[in-house]
């Protein structure tokens, strides 16, 4: 679903293709810097939207151009953040809104949670301190 905008109000001026995309995010995507990872790449794309955590992953809208759409999901599938692993990406089109910011929405916590646990990537202090020390069990 694509809508025109007119680029300008001049006579003959382009009109501008806009459409929107929802997508859910599955795998690793919490806790690793997804939700500002996201939020940057539609920033630099200039995309409008919005991310937020679900207890099944993450859920997307994007709007903009259908190239730059198509761009960001090409780029979040093949560089997503190192500590992040997508296992599953589904995306539909909806009717774009107009929007013009892009937004990092507050997590919803309804439902069953299913979402991939991210793996420790250090050792905290304590935790060190206490296995160094014998007496500490």
């Amino acid at each position: 679903m694509a809508r025109a905008v007119r680029g300008s109000k001049e006579k003959g001026a382009p009109d501008i293709v806009i459409e929107r995309a929802r997508a859910k995010v599955k795998g690793i995507v919490q806790g690793v810097g997804f939700r500002p990872f996201v939020y940057q790449l539609a920033s630099r794309l200039q995309l409008a939207g919005y991310v937020t955590n679900t207890p099944e992953g993450v859920d997307i809208e994007i709007e903009g151009s259908p190239e730059k759409v198509a761009n960001f999901f090409k780029v979040l599938v093949e560089n997503p953040p190192p500590l992040a692993h997508i296992s599953s990406l589904k995306w539909d089109k909806v009717p774009p809104r107009g929007e013009s910011q892009f937004l990092i929405l507050k997590s919803q916590k309804r439902g069953e949670r299913s979402t991939l646990i991210s793996p420790d990537v250090c050792v905290c202090h304590d935790c060190l301190r206490e296995m160094m020390d014998p007496t500490d069990r």
